[in-house]
Formats: C-alpha cells, structure tokens, sequence
C-alpha cells in the first residue's frame, strides 16, 4: 500500500503550511530537490531490503536500476527503482547499482543523465566544472561502447542481457541523436 500523498494532497498542505523558510524560487528548488532525493533513498533502500527476502535473490548479488522519469502533468520527477539479477544495459535516464550480498555492500556503477544532457556533456568536456566530470565519464564511456563491453563481461559475456530491437539487433545511434549532439555544441 501507498502512503505517499497525491499530488493533490500535497499541493494542499504545501499551501496550508507555507513553509516560512523558502524565500526564493531557488529556495524552493532546493527544498524540493532535497525531499525528492531523500524519498529516492528511502526507496532504493525499501528495494533492496525487499530483494534480500526475496527467494530469487537467495545467496545472489543483484543490480538496482534507478530509472529516473518525469511525470508530465505536474512536472515533477520521479523513479522506477527495479532489482535485476543481471547487469542492465546503459540508457538514458538511469543509474544502476550492484549490491554484494557477502559484503553487505552497495556499489554505485554509473548514472547516465537524459538524451540533452547527455550530449551536451560530451559535446563540452573540454569547458566543464570539476563536478560534473563524473558525469561526462560515464557518458564517454556509453558513447565508445565501453560501458556496454564492460556490461556484457559483468554479465558473464553473454550479450542477451542488452536490449534488443525488432531485427534482434544491438541498440544503435539513431539519426535524431545524431542531430541533437550537433545542436548542443556550445559556440564560442
């Protein structure tokens, strides 16, 4: 069962309590950045405490994918967070972890941002700030196909666990991604 409030309910009590300390609209970014990433923990957490009762996962190290959506009609964000016994394939929109049940560990693997970001990152690697190097890396490494290699090998070289399209053909760069990195590349 649900226990997060409706948009709706929400939206009420946002405007019954009026926090007194969101002064700006940066202020209100922040503050809703932070609840979100907040409830993203809690709910990847709420995940892998469920996988590790789950008798498919038994004795098992797993992978968490954190798909990261946008629900239209309010503009908010929000997550699809999916345990998986094998490594998933590199798309936009997602983050992935590997939790080792012996260690009882939780290992960040990467975070790939959406398509515009995506490239916009790897059309400016030369101009970008310290900490959004982490980001362009896994970008770099989606785009030579190095990502994917070291997803296969993950995977016990078995090149099933990519996403197929309806020729049974590996995922290939479309024209449209093509166009949008050409329009992103900053001008001097």
């Amino acid at each position: 069962m649900n226990t997060r409030p409706t948009f709706g309910q929400a939206a009420e009590e946002n405007q019954l309590t009026n926090d007194i300390n969101i002064k700006t609209i940066e202020d209100d970014i922040r503050h809703a950045r932070l609840a979100w990433e907040q409830d993203l923990i809690k709910n990847r957490d709420a995940t892998i405490a469920r996988t590790l009762q789950d008798p498919k996962f038994h004795n098992k190290n797993f992978y968490i994918s954190i798909h990261f959506l946008k629900y239209r009609l309010v503009n908010e964000p929000g997550s699809l967070i999916v345990a998986r016994h094998s490594c998933p394939t590199p798309v936009y929109n997602q983050a992935v972890y590997k939790y080792n049940r012996s260690a009882h560990s939780l290992e960040f693997l990467w975070s790939i941002p959406d398509k515009i970001e995506y490239y916009w990152l790897l059309a400016n690697l030369q101009n970008l700030p310290s900490e959004r190097q982490d980001a362009a890396k896994f970008c770099h490494l989606m785009e030579s196909g190095e990502l994917e290699k070291w997803v296969i090998k993950e995977n016990g070289n078995k090149p099933d666990g990519l996403i197929q399209d309806t020729n049974n053909k590996p995922y290939v760069v479309k024209d449209e991604d093509k166009q949008c990195q050409k329009q992103l590349i900053l001008q001097p």
